[in-house]
């Protein structure tokens, strides 16, 4: 097995076949004493392959996926459905519905800041306290498109897209902030760690902003969100 470091963890687990190369940025020093190991068995990914259709390749990438994301809620972290840029040293999320924009949001938002913006995860940031500090990290579970970098970013704000006939953004309340992460979580963990997950989405919604943007396809919609969020007017 090798060593990655994914979220501040060391995970030993043995990649394979099309998906290898997604883990390479974020292998480390081989330790035969890591925080975790993920070695699920033949039986498991046969099962989870028949189920959804997949091929092995992509059962142990699902699989491994499922089992670290239970891990991280171990170590006081969750998955958000949702797309991380980095900009200023900050990370700002974007979540909502699958097929509502959130990609080509954050695509608007690099157009826009060119070299000073990055993607830390376009599908599945692992979102992780460190001291009193949530951090948006990178991971290798990072959706078709495969964007992921190997960094970790104090969130700044999270934003919720919808879409509108004219751009408009309000701050969320902390209750109906919590209800729109719970839907956007990735929920493959295991029952009793829902405490866990409820004690997380709290801490966030007290500590950071999260903002409801109705929207256009436009970089207008961008140059709003940019503005609202981080507090600059480009």
């Amino acid at each position: 097995m090798n060593t990655y470091l994914i979220a501040g963890l060391r995970v030993n687990l043995n990649p394979f076949g099309r998906y290898k190369d997604r883990f390479l940025q974020y292998q480390t020093e081989y330790t035969s004493s890591p925080d975790a190991v993920i070695d699920p068995s033949q039986e498991l990914l046969e099962q989870y392959g028949k189920k959804n259709n997949f091929d092995m390749e992509m059962s142990y990438y699902a699989v491994t996926g499922f089992l670290f994301y239970r891990i991280l809620l171990e170590n006081g972290g969750f998955m958000l459905h949702s797309s991380a840029v980095a900009y200023n040293g900050y990370a700002y999320l974007f979540s909502g519905q699958s097929g509502i924009g959130k990609s080509t949001h954050t695509a608007f938002w690099l157009d826009i800041l060119k070299d000073k913006a990055f993607v830390i995860n376009d599908d599945k940031p692992a979102i992780i306290l460190r001291g009193d500090t949530l951090y948006a990290c990178g991971t290798p579970w990072s959706g078709k498109h495969d964007i992921s970098k190997n960094t970790a970013l104090p969130v700044k704000a999270l934003c919720f897209i919808g879409r509108g006939d004219e751009n408009r953004i309000e701050r969320l309340d902390t209750k109906l902030a919590a209800v729109s992460i719970i839907n956007q979580l990735t929920k493959n963990f295991n029952e009793n760690q829902w405490d866990k997950v409820l004690s997380l989405i709290d801490l966030f919604v007290k500590s950071i902003p999260v903002y409801k943007l109705y929207c256009i396809k436009d970089k207008s919609a961008a140059l709003l969100s940019i503005k609202t969020m981080s507090g600059e007017i480009l």
